[in-house]
């Protein structure tokens, strides 16, 4: 009879320990013995423990089963069968679908979903759930009843209504229909799959054959599981008889006094209020059933209990257990938030390399790091620990897709396929592993391109041709011209707004237009040249693009899948891909060259991947359609590119295993493991617990017997399984923020505050993280913190028996550049605090090569929005307009608030250019016609758009923007309010608000005429303005209005100068439009300030009375803000902004230093006069105010002059008025306001007095 013993312990040390006892005491030896286990990881590190464990039979279950079946299944069974690969089953489903779809009755569930012919993608991984659900039918022995179970469950309703049944269980029928279908597929074409091997491996042992594995072995070791399956409990327990021994290894709490009994009552939920207490057993439940059919089988059964244990902190045996938190244990925990996932890993890293040297660690294997989900950590370990010198396992390998190279098979057929959209062309150009072709033209293809040109009308400025050709001529000959710039084409393409399209019929049609205009409009000669020259090396640029998408054309051209397989590795050599991975060992030596070898390793291997795809992807379409016919309306490529996405995506790189390296891994993989030091990331509630996996096939009538993991109960058990099974320390981390999103702790942190006493008053996962500090690292552990004034701020400040700067923490191997980096850093960290002034790295960069050259070709004409961001932050004008610093482009799958505002702003205009038409306005022409017209509009606007049809939300946005236009009524007809979408709310609010306005103007340009230039100061001004409207009764009085989607600067922003658009705005239309005055405000086109009813912001207002906003009549401020921007730009200065606004928005900061402090200090002091200052502005326009101020109390003393009858206070007030005059005579030079302006006052005031 088998005996089996139960080993109970917290810690796998102990377990183990009492498993090599009893070993001992029963006489079992190692080579006797298989060793269960579950998971790869318990594999590795059995085997790393010394030479008595390389002969000892360990294997994880998956192995045991796969090894019996191919021993002593396959050969008999399935000889002649061939296995399924994910991408085969998945075709199989298809295909099966796609009969059962051509059938008379169809599929009740299916059928409607796909549409009737089969082939729509709208449902991505349907085929992949459909497999899942098979697959949990055989692990739950549930395959064989399924269909018995389902027919019960539709008589039981039909018996109460005809058809109930098959109504509501129509997904279920469908999937019983599948399965049957599924099966008979794989037994027509011989085929087999996992499904298989368990489901025969459980029948040939429940049949009683001794497996061949189990020869000489009579005892095992069941070792660290917390789940299995109905499958594998047969297959466990079939096992399990065909020995002598069983020692099951169990991680229960060894104090109780029935541990076996107390477990059931954990595991099962049978105890009312045990949950909270024992939430880390929930988990065994899948276990119970095995130890009860032990038990009902008599197995001689005996139980060993470890002593009690002793853990590294206070939460181990109470979280999720007893529920207690231990004062008396030592704190060797470490509980760390960083502020995002490159952070929170250069932090491990570090700390690992300080463990390393302090301890003088030589097996790194001691050390565990653990993310929840490896495929958000992967490529970011992958370069940080190669970078510090880490050696490392990724136990499931490196996600194909994050390799660099696999942008670059995709990009080959995306360019062709997406219209050689310029955002690719950029990308694939711009990357170091593509070589463009470099080819001189000869005459012929120079002329042969003059013609194509001139066919195509690109010469506007009558030219003559030879002049063109000697110009291509000697930019061919200079090799360094003869080869594609993308940089310079792709600025020039944006410039003009070209995003994709064919050579001559989209890019140059659009440059052509672009230049044109540029040229039509300038009237300086030098200039019109240079616009002209621009265009030309533009079109150049143009020609050795086409030269190099002329071979990604031919892909579209292929007919056969494995024609563009070969296409493809063509282009491949073509581009030099393969030399340009190998050439990164040129040059390399020592340990930078071993790092290096391994990048190159890695590399080839996913390069050799990613050809190894194409081609079983030219083969999925050819057996694809082998099954199913092509209808030929998806184009070649396009079917080749979702084949070969959908293996990239499950695609992995695999390398060979380092021993007596780190090993990272998934959370699940560190079961039956137990580590000197352990790093648990990734702890964000957007992560951990574990999150279900996709399930959306979810059979209503089989819920019940299926047997599914819980992931809430997997993860607080592994997460109490951390905490007891280290030896030294572990550290607990988790991002604040990810892709730019703030993201809340793990709630197992949040259970962990719970824990501590109320009277230690922890609020907050803060002081979770003081009471367990993970301190910051005072090495330098890489030479790229030398570069970062940050840390060597804070690492230069630790004391040191050499001085102040610490040499002996400097963890780095020999690196010729390192002197350099140190010197850099310490001069950028030492400048960037000083406080008597600024330097080349705050942004003064008078004899910078980019600004010298920025400045040659300097053209003193701006947009105000420019002006604006000059004012605001001086370096982000230097790093995008002069140093052209690259912005990350991201890509969206829905509608952004930007491109809302430009949807209103282009069906405005078209409502109101009809409107402006017939003289009319929205109050003139009624409100329901107004309405229609909008709708029409709005209508034919958004069909022309129908590629944004398939982003998420289109449709709500667009009812957002279009809805409540069919009826100006404001209720139901149920008497609620009606809502309404912004162009219903933006036309009500104009018919009762400015009814009496005239539409003059629309996207009004202004400031291209030379001979009546527009100019803040000596600044020359141009743009557009969005609308001007003319006030009632004489027209000489306009309105402008500046439309606005998001938030409007504030009135304070003009008064600081950091907002110049409403100013010039006025400056523009009274210039141009010969008007007596006007007033600007800004249009806030948003749901919430039309629903107050107040989307216009105070006015700013020229020579027209406001009680309310900025009088700027007369106010020069605004042209010295201008003046001193143009001056700072000329200099060079571009310092940091000086206003206290957070710059997280900001696309530069990854490349700016800013000292809030610091600016501030150096504007109070005066040590740098040249800042440009919001708050010192602020101070000078106080003089406006009190000008003002004081002017109208003058005008109050003249009108009371004319009517008092007191010659005491008429003398009073002419001598006020004499002085006031005076005043202004001898002030006028320092008073902020026009020459012009004060004249008027002055003889405003003498007329008065004459008449007096």
């Amino acid at each position: 009879m088998t005996q089996i013993t139960y080993l109970i312990g917290q810690t796998v040390e102990e377990r183990r320990r009492l498993s090599e006892e009893e070993m001992s005491i029963r006489g079992i030896s190692l080579e006797n013995s298989l060793r269960i286990v579950p998971s790869h990881s318990v594999v590795l590190q059995l085997e790393n423990q010394g030479p008595g464990w390389l002969h000892r039979p360990v294997d994880t279950l998956t192995s045991i089963v796969s090894r019996i079946f191919y021993d002593d299944i396959l050969y008999h069974s399935f000889r002649n069968f061939s296995s399924m690969d994910e991408t085969m089953k998945e075709l199989a489903v298809r295909v099966i679908l796609h009969k059962r779809n051509q059938m008379p009755e169809g599929l009740q569930y299916f059928s409607p979903l796909f549409g009737p012919s089969f082939r729509n993608e709208s449902v991505p991984g349907i085929y992949h759930q459909i497999l899942e659900f098979f697959s949990l039918l055989v692990s739950n022995n549930f395959e064989d009843r399924f269909v018995d179970h389902l027919s019960h469950k539709i008589i039981q309703l039909d018996d109460l209504r005809a058809g109930a049944g098959e109504q509501r269980y129509a997904l279920d029928s469908d999937l019983a229909l599948l399965f049957g279908d599924y099966e008979e597929f794989k037994r027509t074409n011989r085929l087999y799959d996992n499904d298989d091997i368990v489901s025969s491996v459980r029948s040939f042992l429940a049949s009683g054959k001794p497996p061949s594995l189990l020869k000489d072995i009579n005892a095992i070791i069941f070792d660290g599981f917390i789940t299995i399956t109905k499958a594998e409990e047969e297959i466990l327990y079939s096992l399990f008889q065909n020995v002598d021994e069983i020692l099951w290894l169990l991680d229960f709490d060894a104090q109780e006094n029935e541990p076996l009994e107390a477990f059931r009552k954990a595991a099962g939920h049978s105890e009312p209020g045990n949950g909270s207490d024992h939430e880390a057993y929930r988990i065994f439940t899948s276990l119970v059933p095995l130890m009860e059919r032990i038990e009902r089988a008599g197995f001689v059964t005996f139980v060993k209990k470890a002593p009690a244990e002793e853990f590294k902190n206070p939460f181990a045996n109470g979280l999720y257990r007893s529920g207690k938190y231990d004062h008396s244990k030592e704190k060797g925990l470490n509980i760390r938030s960083f502020h995002s996932r490159l952070d929170e890993i250069r932090e491990i890293a570090g700390e690992i390399k300080r463990i390393v040297n302090q301890e003088k660690i030589d097996d790194l294997s001691s050390i565990r790091v653990i993310f929840p989900d490896l495929n958000e950590y992967a490529s970011l370990i992958y370069e940080i620990f190669s970078e510090y010198g880490i050696p490392f396992n990724i136990a499931r390998g490196v996600p194909l897709s994050s390799s660099p190279l696999s942008r670059i098979f995709q990009l080959l057929i995306d360019i062709p396929l997406n219209d050689y959209r310029r955002k690719d062309i950029h990308e694939f150009f711009t990357s170091s592993l593509v070589d463009p072709i470099k080819e001189s033209p000869n005459e012929h293809e120079q002329l042969q391109w003059l013609l194509l040109l001139e066919k195509q009308g690109a010469f506007f400025a009558e030219e003559h041709k030879q002049d063109v050709a000697t110009l291509f001529k000697s930019r061919s000959t200079d090799k360094a011209k003869w080869q594609l710039d993308v940089a310079t084409l792709d600025k020039t393409a944006r410039q003009c707004g070209i995003k994709g399209g064919d050579v001559l019929g989209e890019y140059l049609p659009q440059a052509r237009d672009h230049f044109f205009f540029l040229h039509k409009n300038c009237r300086n000669e030098k200039e019109r040249q240079d616009i002209l020259s621009d265009y030309y090396t533009f079109m150049h640029q143009l020609f050795h693009l086409e030269k190099n998408i002329e071979p990604l054309r031919d892909l579209l051209k292929k007919t056969r899948p494995k024609e563009v397989v070969q296409g493809l590795f063509y282009l491949l050599d073509m581009f030099g891909v393969q030399k340009n991975v190998l050439s990164l060992l040129k040059d390399q030596r020592g340990s930078d060259r071993e790092v290096t070898e391994r990048i190159i390793r890695r590399d080839m291997r996913a390069f050799n991947s990613l050809k190894d795809l194409t081609v079983r992807t030219a083969r999925d379409l050819e057996k694809t359609e082998s099954f199913i016919a092509s209808t030929k309306s998806t184009p070649l490529l396009e079917r080749f590119k979702r084949g070969f996405d959908a293996l990239l995506n499950r695609t992995r790189i695999i390398e060979d295993h380092l021993r007596g390296s780190i090993d990272v891994s998934e959370y699940p993989d560190i079961m039956g493991c137990s580590f000197d030091c352990i790093f648990a990331g990734g702890l964000s509630a957007d992560e951990f617990p574990l999150k279900e996996p996709d399930d959306f096939i979810i059979p209503e009538s089989s819920a019940g017997p299926l047997r599914k993991t819980d992931f809430t109960d997997l993860s607080r058990h592994l997460f109490s399984y951390i905490l007891c099974n280290y030896h030294k320390n572990l550290y607990l981390s988790y991002p604040r923020s990810i892709r730019d999103r703030d993201v809340q702790p793990s709630p197992v942190l949040l259970d962990m505050l719970s824990m501590v006493e109320q009277g230690n008053f922890y609020h907050g996962i803060e002081e979770l993280e003081n009471a367990f500090p993970w301190e910051e690292n005072p090495y330098f552990t890489h030479e790229q913190e030398f570069l970062d004034s940050v840390a060597v701020e804070k690492k230069t400040s630790l004391p040191s028996a050499q001085g102040p700067f610490p040499y002996e923490h400097i963890i780095l191997g020999e690196n010729p550049f390192l002197n350099e980096s140190v010197i850099r850093s310490v001069r950028s960290m030492v400048a960037r605090n000083t406080v008597d002034g600024l330097s080349e790295y705050d942004g003064l960069v008078h004899a910078a090569q980019n600004f010298t050259k920025y400045l040659n070709h300097f053209k003193d004409i701006f947009s105000t929005s420019r002006l604006d961001m000059i004012a605001n932050c001086p370096l982000r004008y230097l790093l995008r307009e002069i140093f052209c610093f690259e912005t990350i482009e991201e890509l969206e799958e829905e509608l952004s608030l930007k491109d809302i505002g430009s949807h209103v702003h282009a069906i405005l205009k078209m409502i109101f250019e009809e409107l402006r038409k017939g003289g009319e306005n929205v109050a003139s022409i009624g409100l329901s016609k107004a309405f229609n017209l909008a709708g029409e509009i709005g209508e034919n606007y958004f069909s022309r758009l129908t590629y944004l049809e398939g982003l998420d939300f289109f449709e709500t946005q667009k009812s957002a923007i279009m809805e409540g236009l069919d009826t100006p009524s404001v209720s139901t007809e149920g008497g609620l309010p009606k809502r309404e979408g912004l162009l219903a709310q933006i036309l009500r609010f104009e018919e009762t608000n400015l009814c009496q306005e005239k539409i003059t103007a629309l996207e009004y340009r202004f400031g291209d005429d030379v001979n009546n230039p527009v100019t803040l100061g000596k600044t020359r001004i141009r743009g557009y303005i969005d609308r001007v409207d003319a006030l009632p009764p004489n027209d000489n009085m306009s309105v402008i209005y500046d439309y606005k989607t998001g938030r409007a600067p504030a009135l304070s922003d003009i008064k600081k100068g950091l907002s110049f658009q409403l100013p010039g705005y006025l400056v523009a239309v009274t210039a141009e439009k010969d008007i007596n005055g006007g007033v600007a405000r800004y249009y806030l086109v948003n749901r919430r300030h039309l629903s107050e009813n107040n989307p216009l912001t105070s006015p700013i207002s020229y020579q027209h009375a406001q009680k309310t906003g900025i009088d700027l009549t007369g106010v020069k401020l605004i042209d010295d803000y201008a003046d001193e921007l143009m001056s700072l730009l000329k200099k060079g200065i571009f310092h940091h902004s000086t206003e206290e606004m957070t710059c997280s928005y900001c696309e530069f900061r990854y490349a700016c230093y800013k000292n809030t402090r610091r600016m501030a200090q150096l504007i109070d002091s005066g040590a740098f006069p040249d800042l440009y200052s919001g708050r010192k502005n602020l101070e000078r326009w106080k003089k406006v105010e009190g000008f003002r101020k004081k002017w109208k109390e003058i005008k109050k003393k003249m009108e009371h002059s004319i009517t008092t009858r007191k010659e005491a206070k008429k003398r009073e007030n002419l001598e006020s008025l004499l002085e006031f005059k005076t005043w202004i005579r001898e002030r006028r030079s320092s008073l902020p306001f026009h020459e012009e302006y004060l004249d008027q006052i002055i003889e405003e005031i003498e007329e008065y007095l004459e008449s007096f």
